[in-house]
């Protein structure tokens, strides 16, 4: 009706009348070739698709969009005509290559997010050569949004504001002080002024690119702008170096007296406040609303990994397993702190004294001790007077050959005072490695109640894929510990996460998940290739991993959404020079994905990822693995962390030099800014060694302690040291160049 082959598309009513005709925009288009219907701005109506090309003037194609609250605006009169000549007549189109050319156009809700994606064939696209062909994928989306906000003057609505979108138009306020910006286009820049005679606005304008529907409030600058204020304390005690994220505020760090602000907010600024760092959650998790007046708000700690008195930790004689304790103290004084040993059904064995001096370290094997037993299990309690202690217990199996210098494995576990509240674990019965005759991962979890009364837990297993592998319940007397097997029971080749949920939150637990590759002989290898162990954790908003490929280390990041509802992963990747990656990953409720990191690096190289759920959800569970193999692809070491949060201002960890073991500190700057950081060695009765480095925004840096420039002794141990803000630390202590005994965050 328009030209030679434009096409046109008729849409009938029920009485089979035509109802709408539109019209294609120009000879041998043949826009309406191929048509579809589907939901793709997701309000439970069907859209109106058509695709078309031109053969010969314009050899790219188009699919256009017809919503359905553009169908319905024509009600039910017929012989309505509009043609796609004019933009006002479709809702949205996609232009490409050869894109509708001999194609297909077909739509369906490929990643589960309630919106219709469309993928059109594109079978003559030359992007890889002449007909070489694509697929074009187009995820669904409301595509069309709106830009909103209330101009105010000392909190009244202000009417007749005209507001300037440039592109966008103009509109006025209303009696509210209200306006909006309808059916803006994603991805469209817009820059917003407003103007009333008499009134200066702050901000004055704003611009930005609409990815969302938007809120922008003005306010006249004449009058006086809010704060908001906060403290943030654990019990009574004031905590300083939390960041507070403000959104569009900015962020923060409380000080020395655990208080926050925020200030110069404009009235009417909707705001959402919640605070962050490593091994602590917070009540309430967070606090939002609209600025009327000056806001003062109050975070506690609900749960936290920081150790305190008592802190407890694992002992394990099983397969041999020598257990070394080892205590830093971080303070100027000396402390002395007493060492008890229980068994699994909470009696105690044995006490033991130790004193650790000041910014120094000491090793206790307990294996020594009088009333350790073998082949058993059970917990530790240390018990002193003030903070300032970290520490760990390690495992050491030693060679089958008896050689007392070599290991077939060798893991650490962190000491802790106690998680409340639910907290994961990840599992993997995958073996990593080429797969071996007789081998198999074992997986077994550890569950100690640091109450001194009976406690019912709840242990639920997930699989990658979000399914519910199994529930159990368990009781355990007053300071127990019981041991059960992990993901091993259920099937080989098996991946996910275990949720530990105590029956009373006030209830103090701590939890781990070990691995072990055995073997049973037939291949020739030793019987225990390698092992490693991490304890349970509060799940996070976002977090840092430091990845290197140096030793040959092949690493891999356990990425879990333990929530209920789909969350969007965002990943960012650094290598030592910078940013290398940005990904994002829809993940559905309690699904997983397994991210290879190594893949980013090259041989040798230090990076780190970063990873977030993008609304800010706490229900992150990451854990990486890096795994060390021989010349035929044997995994024969392997050792893991968790995500952690960077410095707010020093950092502390431990180094030690027994058994030939080599000591890489790894450092990643997180910000876009230089950070100038100052490094202390710590030597028993030596003077401390120090050093001034900066680290490039975004870049890592590699520091062997076993090197002659810290001067650390071989058949030693001691404490280090970080003034370093923004920085994320890591110890790995290595045997035989590629041998990982443990790699351990710095706190």
């Amino acid at each position: 009706d328009t030209g030679f082959s434009t096409g046109n598309i008729y849409v009938a009513n029920s009485s089979g009348s035509a109802n709408l005709r539109v019209d294609g925009a120009g000879a041998n288009l043949m826009f309406s070739q191929y048509m579809s219907s589907a939901d793709i701005d997701g309000d439970n109506r069907n859209d109106l698709l058509f695709g078309g090309y031109s053969y010969i003037n314009e050899p790219d194609g188009s699919v256009w969009v017809l919503y359905s609250s553009l169908l319905e605006s024509f009600g039910t009169s017929i012989d309505n005509i509009i043609s796609i000549a004019d933009s006002n007549s479709y809702s949205l189109r996609f232009d490409g290559d050869y894109l509708t050319l001999a194609g297909e156009l077909v739509t369906g809700d490929l990643n589960d997010d309630s919106y219709d994606d469309i993928i059109v064939s594109s079978p003559e696209s030359a992007s890889h050569g002449y007909r070489s062909g694509s697929i074009y994928l187009v995820n669904g989306d409301p595509f069309i949004y709106s830009i909103s906000g209330t101009l105010t003057s000392g909190g009244t609505p202000l009417a007749g504001v005209t507001v300037d979108g440039g592109s966008l138009g103009s509109v006025v306020t209303d009696a509210m002080g209200n306006y909006v910006f309808s059916n803006v286009a994603k991805h469209t820049s817009y820059t917003l002024t407003p103007t009333l005679a008499g009134y200066t606005f702050v901000p004055a304008s704003i611009s930005g690119v609409v990815g969302e529907d938007t809120v922008h409030n003005f306010t006249d600058s004449a009058v006086s702008t809010f704060s908001i204020m906060g403290t943030v304390v654990n019990d009574t005690v004031p905590l300083a170096g939390v960041t507070i994220y403000g959104g569009a505020l900015g962020q923060t760090t409380t000080d020395g007296s655990g208080i926050f602000s925020f200030t110069g907010i404009a009235p009417g600024t909707t705001y959402r406040i919640y605070p962050e760092i490593d091994g602590y959650t917070f009540l309430p998790m967070e606090a939002s609303g609209v600025l009327s007046a000056d806001a003062n708000l109050s975070f506690t700690v609900s749960s936290t990994e920081a150790l305190t008195s008592p802190a407890s930790g694992f002992w394990n004689s099983y397969l041999g397993m020598i257990n070394i304790l080892e205590v830093a103290n971080r303070t100027t004084s000396g402390q002395s702190i007493q060492v008890e040993i229980l068994d699994q059904s909470g009696g105690s064995l044995s006490v033991a004294p130790l004193y650790v001096p000041p910014l120094g370290q000491r090793d206790l094997v307990l294996n020594d001790i009088p009333g350790f037993l073998k082949d058993s299990y059970g917990t530790l309690r240390l018990t002193f007077s003030s903070s300032g202690i970290i520490g760990r217990v390690a495992f050491y199996r030693f060679a089958e050959s008896g050689d007392n210098n070599n290991f077939s494995f060798a893991y650490t576990l962190p000491l802790g005072s106690g998680l409340k509240g639910s907290t994961y674990a990840a599992f993997n019965t995958w073996y990593p490695g080429i797969p071996l005759d007789g081998y198999s991962m074992l997986n077994w979890l550890g569950l100690a109640n640091l109450s001194s009364l009976s406690q019912q837990f709840t242990i639920k297993t997930y699989g990658t894929d979000g399914s519910m592998l199994a529930t159990r319940s368990v009781t355990l007397p007053g300071n127990s510990r019981l041991d059960i097997p992990a993901g091993h029971e259920l099937a080989e080749s098996l991946a996910g996460y275990q949720e530990i949920i105590p029956q009373n939150n006030d209830a103090k637990y701590l939890a781990s998940v070990a691995r072990y590759a055995v073997g049973d002989g037939s291949s020739g290898k030793t019987q225990f290739a390698f092992a490693s162990a991490m304890l349970s954790e509060i799940v996070k908003r976002q977090g840092w991993s430091i990845i290197s490929r140096g030793a040959n280390a092949d690493e891999w990041l356990e990425v879990y959404n333990t929530s209920s509802v789909g969350q969007m992963l965002a990943v960012n990747v650094y290598s030592s020079n910078g940013p290398i990656a940005d990904e994002s990953i829809y993940l559905p409720a309690g699904n997983g994905v397994h991210l290879h990191g190594s893949e980013y690096l090259n041989a040798g190289e230090t990076g780190a990822v970063k990873t977030r759920f993008i609304g800010d959800t706490s229900a992150l569970l990451v854990q990486r693995m890096s795994y060390h193999r021989d010349r035929d692809g044997v995994v024969y070491s392997a050792s893991g962390n968790r995500i952690t949060l960077p410095a707010a201002v020093s950092l502390f960890g431990s180094w030690n030099r027994f058994f030939d073991q080599a000591n890489w500190l790894r450092l990643f700057n997180t910000s876009s800014t230089v950070s100038n950081v100052a490094l202390t060695v710590y030597r028993d009765g030596l003077a401390p060694v120090s050093q001034n480095l900066s680290i490039p925004a975004y870049s890592t840096l590699d520091l062997g302690l076993h090197e002659n420039d810290y001067q650390t002794e071989s058949d030693n141990y001691g404490l280090y040291s970080l003034q370093a803000p923004a920085v994320v630390a890591e110890l790995v202590r290595n045997k035989d160049e590629d041998f990982v005994i443990f790699s351990e965050l710095g706190r």
